[in-house]
């Protein structure tokens, strides 16, 4: 099931229930709100392909684990951690290591 929305943003729901929005480029893209919503509520913000949120965290998992990226880059937002677990310590990643979605991380700033 597709349909379009203002700026040419496809939104699409697959067989899992996740809705997804794409640009005209067929990129993951929205500017008002997550690019992808979960079945089970995590939502991820896109532009362009590429994870990016300035206004708060890229990724917010069903667990509250918090994630900071802009332009497909970790960063520290309001001078927090780029990850924050789901205990809402403040934890760093550390290099080379998984983070709640599964990617490798190769790159982490100290606090």
């Amino acid at each position: 099931m597709a349909k379009k929305t203002a700026n040419f943003i496809k939104r699409t729901t697959n067989y899992l229930g996740m809705i997804i929005y794409k640009n005209k480029n067929n990129e993951l893209h929205r500017e008002t709100g997550p690019s992808i919503i979960f079945a089970d509520g995590t939502c991820c913000y896109y532009k362009n392909d590429q994870s990016h949120r300035t206004n708060g965290p890229s990724t917010i998992l069903r667990n509250g684990a918090l994630e900071y990226s802009q332009k497909n880059q970790l960063y520290r937002h309001k001078n927090l951690p780029q990850i924050i677990a789901q205990n809402n310590k403040q934890t760093l990643v550390k290099l080379n290591t998984r983070h709640p979605l599964g990617l490798v991380l190769k790159r982490a700033h100290a606090l």
